[in-house]
């Protein structure tokens, strides 16, 4: 047997978007989507099973497959080979208008359901990303927890799908070795007929169950999609190359603008360098002069010199005198520099007893002021409870005498509430309840 390549769009449309592929789409469906209980597909409608044919001289025709589900919602699976230019805000824009179209005139917004756009390419489209399945909602910055489902864009890149036979583990898994490996195939592989919808792929990929005309159409698609690879190869070799030609015209430009800043800068440091040449010769001149003028001070300043050496020698006579003098009035400021010492001890002690007096004082008046707040407080609840006492003698007559002692003994706060309670009592029980 040989199998048609399932990653040409005519084939992919007729394996997954035909009215006999119910059983495959939901199989995928549910695979790649990961759905599990009340959200797992039962069900689906293919809404345009047909299959359009290559119109001669257009740039391209997209075969995708539009499928809703027993609960209504809709999906748009796709197979894309080529990674033509705005080829992402396609697949976004087809899955708005699918959500806008749910809408007739005058219908209700509510009526709206999710739409999932399913997209399997045959290169990398997110480089920085390791998953081979990545999946893309409305999320809230503050917490990518919260996210709208009714719109979703699923995309599978199959490059990154490295697993080998041996290694499948689920029904993702397999679907992605028979879009990947199908073509290569002569025989359905033992780890991919335990699928049946897999099984039913194949026979449908089946180049015996193809016409001739159908056969041609697929050869011509096959055909223009390796033109396309080899232009865009192109395009972007051509394009690779000229931003490499621009960098380097930027560059080269970069460096003839710091090399003229280099020479500007030269040759101011030239000027600067001669200005400063000048003004040392003038120094030198000036110097000169003055070398000149020192001499004569010099001789002038020997001749007074040997004047001075005598009266050194008198002023060394005086400095002897002097010395004992300096040794005297040393030991007179040792003696008082020993009593202000003593005077600064005596200075030290006088102030910690007064603090400590200080300390004494304020420890008194804190002691008293709370003695005299608290005999004010006492005298206040005494007041209180007395008035009480009377209110209630001048009602009820006499009172018991545990009830007279629960109100001389309460504290302020519970005179304070039976005194509210003494308005509306009927009985002196209704105050002590």
């Amino acid at each position: 047997m040989r199998f048609l390549n399932p990653k040409t769009d005519y084939a992919f449309k007729k394996i997954f978007g035909s009215e006999a592929s119910q059983d495959i789409v939901i199989s995928f469906l549910n695979a790649i989507l990961d759905l599990t209980g009340q959200d797992r597909i039962v069900g689906v409608t293919i809404l345009d099973p047909r299959l359009a044919p290559k119109i001669d001289g257009m740039k391209d025709t997209y075969l995708d497959v539009r499928v809703r589900d027993h609960q209504g919602r809709s999906y748009i699976v796709e197979m894309q080979v080529l990674n033509v230019e705005g080829f992402e805000k396609r697949v976004l824009y087809n899955a708005c208008k699918a959500y806008v179209n749910q809408l007739g005139k005058g219908d209700p917004y509510h009526i709206l359901t999710e739409v999932v756009a399913v997209t399997i390419t045959d290169f990398v489209m997110f480089p920085d990303l390791d998953r081979v399945v990545s999946r893309f909602r409305l999320r809230a910055d503050e917490n990518p927890l919260i996210h709208h489902r009714d719109l979703e864009l699923v995309f599978a890149e199959l490059p990154k799908f490295t697993k080998t036979e041996a290694e499948l583990e689920t029904t993702l898994d397999r679907w992605l070795t028979f879009l990947k490996t199908a073509k290569t195939l002569t025989a359905v592989p033992m780890s991919l007929s335990v699928e049946a919808a897999i099984v039913h792929a194949f026979d449908i990929a089946n180049r015996a169950g193809w016409t001739e005309d159908e056969l041609e159409v697929i050869e011509k698609r096959e055909s223009w999609l390796a033109d396309q690879r080899y232009i865009e190869q192109k395009r972007r070799e051509t394009t690779e190359r000229a931003e490499k030609a621009l960098l380097a015209q930027e560059q080269a430009e970069t460096v003839l603008k710091e090399r003229e800043m280099v020479l500007k800068e030269t040759e101011t440091v030239l000027k600067e360098t001669e200005t400063a040449l000048k003004e040392r010769e003038t120094v030198l001149k000036e110097t000169e002069t003055a070398l000149k003028g020192t001499e004569t001070a010099l001789k002038e300043t020997e001749a007074a010199l040997k004047g001075t050496e005598t009266v050194l020698k008198e002023t060394e006579a005086a400095l002897k005198g002097t010395e004992t003098v300096l040794k005297e009035t040393e030991t007179a400021l040792k003696e008082r520099e020993t009593a202000l010492k003593e005077t600064e001890t005596v200075l030290k002690e006088s102030e910690l007893a007064l603090r400590e007096e200080k300390q004494k004082s304020e420890q008194v008046k804190n002691e008293f002021e709370q003695k005299a707040q608290k005999a004010r407080l006492e005298g206040e609840t005494k007041g209180e409870a007395e008035m009480l006492l009377r209110l209630l003698r001048r009602r009820y007559q006499a009172l018991p005498d545990d009830i007279e002692d629960r109100i001389r003994r309460a504290p302020r706060d519970q005179l304070d509430m039976w005194s509210d309670r003494f308005v509306d009592a009927r009985h002196w029980d209704d105050i002590f309840r």
